[in-house]
């Protein structure tokens, strides 16, 4: 998977230095665990991530990270019993800022899109 010029660009104007950094280890997670097919795209004031068809967004908002894995994604991951402790709605994930399991919950739900797009 290639870099945007578009994700950088919108990394690097954030505000607050926490919201780069995690930006750019939200990002990291993606390369990490996305197939190399993976179309990295800057859309809907979102950083994408597209197998033909969208897998999986993420933005920085002011309280939380947002994870947008797709209504199937939330409903998998509710499922799954990954959401008990998060807010999150038809296409939406909040996670906070400073959660400990931040990491982990998105690769799980990253793992989940994967899965879904490739069976």
């Amino acid at each position: 998977m290639n870099k945007n010029k578009e994700i950088d660009n919108y990394i690097q104007e954030l505000k607050e230095d926490g919201d780069i950094e995690l930006a750019n280890r939200v990002r990291k997670l993606m390369f990490e665990n996305l197939p190399a097919e993976c179309v990295e795209r800057y859309t809907y004031s979102m950083c994408g991530y597209y197998l033909d068809k969208p897998v999986i967004y993420f933005a920085i908002a002011k309280q939380h990270l947002g994870i947008y894995p797709t209504p199937a994604g939330v409903t998998a991951a509710k499922e799954q019993g990954l959401l008990t402790n998060y807010s999150y709605a038809k296409g939406s994930i909040r996670i906070p800022k400073d959660d400990e399991n931040l990491d982990l919950l998105v690769n799980q739900i990253i793992n989940i899109r994967v899965q879904q797009m490739t069976a």
